[in-house]
């Protein structure tokens, strides 16, 4: 991958955290940006993986609607895409979190960063 493509790609993943970051406080309330999947889990009996898996497909299948107009009104292409991105680095912070709680092994490792953590030190993605 160029350079070029990794200020790109690193630019959409600080702008989908600074998202996560503000719709948590309008969709959590709390601190824990995947709660409001697990309230809506318990509600419905649809595990909270599964929850954000048929956010990832609908929003998939939004931006191939979206691929065979002339205009788009609302989100665009790129918003979808940058949505996709935050979905899939929920479901791998709920699998880490399951993981953890299951075996144990980090349960108390301060090393995980939480998303605070990660939006507040975004060169902290520069490898």
């Amino acid at each position: 991958m160029k350079i070029e493509e990794q200020e790109v790609l690193l630019q959409a993943a600080q702008r989908g955290f600074e998202i996560l970051r503000t719709k948590r406080a309008d969709y959590t309330g709390t601190s824990d940006v995947l709660d409001i999947f697990k309230t809506i889990s318990l509600e419905t009996g649809i595990s909270a993986s599964q929850l954000i898996k048929y956010e990832i497909s609908k929003k998939k299948h939004r931006i191939y609607s979206l691929q065979s107009k002339e205009t788009i009104n609302h989100e665009s292409i790129e918003d979808n895409l940058i949505d996709i991105m935050n979905y899939y680095f929920l479901l791998s912070c709920l699998e880490l979190e399951e993981f953890c709680r299951d075996t144990n092994i980090c349960r108390y490792n301060s090393d995980i960063p939480t998303l605070d953590e990660i939006t507040r030190y975004p060169d902290a993605l520069d490898y």
